[in-house]
């Protein structure tokens, strides 16, 4: 619970910044403050960002997949004991 907190905010956090760089582009275009290497590297950041995001949600469905395949296995076993049991 305490990753998928952290994980909201780390997304919330992207998307302002992200809102940011658009706000930025818009104002270069149309003749405003940042250079253009300022945007292209806060565009890497944002890029950077979004791609740990998806790791970590990655990450934790790799998780949750490994958790659930201990769990039919351990299923399996004792279906396949009782089924043993049950003609000897």
């Amino acid at each position: 619970m305490k990753t998928q907190n952290l994980l909201s905010w780390f997304e919330i956090f992207l998307i302002l910044f992200a809102l940011y760089i658009l706000y930025q582009i818009v104002l270069k275009i149309f003749g405003g403050s940042r250079t253009v290497e300022e945007i292209i590297v806060s565009l890497v950041i944002a890029h950077i960002g979004f791609t740990l995001s998806q790791s970590m949600k990655l990450s934790s469905v790799a998780r949750y997949l490994h958790h659930l395949r201990l769990q039919f296995n351990a299923h399996a076993n004792d279906f396949k004991n009782h089924v043993m049991q049950k003609t000897h």
